[in-house]
């Protein structure tokens, strides 16, 4: 989990012993399943090998690919059903080493997305729903667990576009994950994605007036979700980030006239938390690029500002100086 470092422990010589005979073993296995990869050999009994090996070390990639060519092999002559067994036991290899190895795996999430897509395309369109909609209930499982876990909002993403789910389902997943932890900023980063989805209209280049309304009341609220945020816990920079990528977008889809009252509003919010702590980052940093979007940066006090956020000084002074040319 985050931000908790491993205990350094002296090992005994028996539990070096262990280890030892265990990297053996590991060198071995290792040597023969590449032997068997060169060889081109695609039976059960490398399958299985492959999956010793697996469980042991889900990072493993090459040995990842090596076993999506045996699978490859052994279900081009199967039928759909025949074919289900072999899936779902390779979920079960992949729900194993998420659960007891490493939810965060690269090599994992991806075999799993691998697994759904080539059992999906042999299943009629009522067992590929329920195959969906297992996997989205395995993921709302592991986002209890680690609600910023990427790979499985990826993943999420993923089925929800083969399960078609509409946007509007989705923006309702992610606001009860916000409403939980406000922190949780892979959902806003999901949150802000369904929103350039909701905001496209294909075939348009230009966005009509009611469209444009609609998306501005919607942005509306949201600030005003943000606002309760920021105010609640000044310093979460999640709440802050989210605040500025949505008017930098919404500036984008409905230009200045629609935005910038917004814009003042949130400038608004960050002088009055200020006004109660004037060394608080988020709000001074936050003020800076709105003013900065308006061609204002001058009303800002850029020493202070530089001063709370050293790192970024010299980019602030010098956005500064077309002001004061």
């Amino acid at each position: 989990m985050h931000g908790i470092k491993r205990e350094q422990t002296l090992k005994s010589a028996k539990e070096k012993a262990a280890i030892r005979t265990k990297l053996a073993r590991f060198q071995m296995l290792s040597r023969v399943l590449l032997d068997q990869k060169r060889k081109k050999v695609y039976n059960e009994e490398a399958l299985a090998n492959t999956e010793l090996m697996l469980k042991r070390q889900p990072d493993f990639n090459t040995i990842w690919n090596y076993r999506r060519e045996i699978l490859l092999n052994i279900t081009e002559i199967l039928d759909g059903d025949a074919c289900k067994g072999i899936w779902v036991k390779d979920l079960k290899l992949v729900a194993y080493g998420l659960g007891h190895k490493n939810p965060k795996s690269y090599c994992l999430w991806h075999h799993r997305r691998w697994i759904v897509t080539q059992w999906i395309e042999g299943v009629a369109k009522a067992s590929r729903n329920e195959i969906l909609q297992q996997e989205l209930g395995l993921c709302t499982t592991f986002l209890k667990a680690d609600e910023r876990n990427f790979h499985c909002w990826n993943y999420r993403r993923f089925i929800a576009e083969k399960t078609k789910l509409t946007p509007e389902v989705n923006f309702d997943f992610t606001t009860e994950k916000i409403q939980e932890n406000f922190s949780n900023y892979s959902a806003l980063h999901q949150r802000m994605l369904l929103f350039k989805q909701m905001g496209a209209q294909p075939g348009c280049a230009e966005l009509s007036n009611d469209a444009k309304q609609k998306i501005a009341s919607q942005v509306d609220t949201e600030l005003e979700m943000v606002n309760q945020a920021i105010f609640t816990e000044p310093d979460d920079q999640s709440s802050w980030i989210y605040m500025r990528s949505l008017l930098a977008w919404a500036r984008e889809k409905l230009g200045d006239s629609l935005t910038m009252p917004m814009v003042d509003k949130m400038i608004q919010s960050c002088q009055e938390l200020l006004e109660d702590d004037e060394d608080l980052k988020w709000p001074l940093v936050t003020q800076f690029h709105f003013l900065k979007m308006k061609g204002k940066v001058k009303e800002l006090n850029i020493s202070k500002l530089a001063i709370i956020d050293p790192w970024h000084a010299n980019y602030y002074f010098d956005q500064k100086t077309p002001d004061t040319e």
